[in-house]
């Protein structure tokens, strides 16, 4: 079992993030990598008044995921009809799930798009045509949430994002190094809870 600052790594978690990189790096001459936390609300039930009853099933995160691909491919239809140039991305992820001292699972997650088409997030604060906005959306869609868009604070986004330059020989190793560095954070043993009921763990394939 691998080690770092953050104490043993699960090898296998590891691995798959390795992987994913590296099939981002030969897809795209640049790519752009976000990561940011997925958190779960609070049930609250006042009286006869619902605040709100969120969709916790299981496959949240494949929900999200699938929500977030649909806002990237209308973003990139919506922009071909305005006749903007459109630079096809791909769309890898991973994420791990987490659970506090409180009980609640949360989730850590990195997505991965051509640097061509979303180099920042935009403006997540409202609802509007970047990807920051379409991350919170999804988020809510996957919770059965959109609604409410108060709950838009349930997704957080702590981290400048990662570069990764493959055309630049004399930088993408370092950069390469760096995120698997920071990614490394995912794969740490603690925090994590293994169920057969709840994946902990989830990555693109392809």
């Amino acid at each position: 079992m691998a080690w770092n600052t953050f104490g043993p790594l699960n090898s296998y978690y590891m691995s798959r993030i390795t992987d994913i990189t590296d099939k981002a790096i030969d897809t795209h001459a640049r790519t752009t990598v976000f990561t940011f936390v997925l958190r779960l609300p609070e049930y609250r039930d006042l009286g006869d008044t619902l605040i709100s009853n969120p969709n916790l099933k299981v496959g949240i995160m494949e929900r999200f995921m699938a929500a977030l691909k649909a806002r990237i491919d209308a973003h990139q239809k919506r922009r071909q009809r305005e006749g903007y140039q459109v630079y096809p991305t791909d769309l890898r992820y991973v994420w791990v799930r987490e659970v506090g001292a409180s009980g609640k699972s949360h989730y850590h997650v990195a997505i991965f798009v051509n640097k061509d088409t979303f180099n920042t997030l935009g403006d997540y604060s409202k609802r509007d045509y970047n990807l920051g906005s379409y991350i919170s959306d999804a988020w809510l869609s996957a919770l059965g949430l959109l609604s409410y868009p108060e709950y838009r604070t349930l997704v957080s986004f702590t981290n400048t994002p990662h570069y990764l330059e493959r055309l630049r020989r004399d930088r993408i190793e370092q950069q390469r190094q760096g995120l698997l560095n920071h990614l490394s954070y995912f794969a740490k043993e603690h925090t994590k809870e293994y169920s057969k009921e709840e994946r902990s763990f989830g990555g693109s394939i392809k």
